[in-house]
């Protein structure tokens, strides 16, 4: 079963979007922290990580350079929660697979992650 990482530090919203996965049958692990994140990245190798941009201490984009920049870390697909209006450039900036905006969507949330996670299976084949 695939996993996904899911990074927020509003509780309502991490605990939202790990119930919308988890009713969907996706395995869902959720952290309040980038730094937390980058941890249990290197442990845990998640199949896709859903990560807030606007997270105290070390943000979301620069969370996703530091993916990014590592061999085996950087082929993780990563997708972009925020209220953000310049989300769409974010996304590109940082090399971010995807995006959604605030307030999320669950059934645009799971379609979303399932688009990514086939397309990651698929690829290694």
């Amino acid at each position: 079963m695939a996993t996904v990482l899911v990074i927020d530090d509003d509780p309502v919203t991490l605990r939202f979007m790990i119930a919308a996965l988890t009713n969907a049958k996706i395995e869902a692990v959720g952290l309040g922290d980038a730094m937390s994140g980058v941890h249990t990245v290197r442990l845990r190798r998640p199949d896709l990580i859903l990560m807030d941009l606007d997270l105290p201490g070390v943000n979301g984009a620069t969370a996703v350079e530091s993916f990014r920049s590592h061999p085996v870390y950087g082929q993780i697909p990563v997708i972009l929660v925020s209220g953000m209006a310049d989300l769409e450039q974010i996304r590109e900036d940082v090399g971010a697979a995807d995006c959604l905006s605030k307030p999320v969507n669950p059934a645009e949330l799971v379609r979303r992650v399932r688009r990514h996670l086939e397309a990651r299976s698929a690829s290694a084949c």
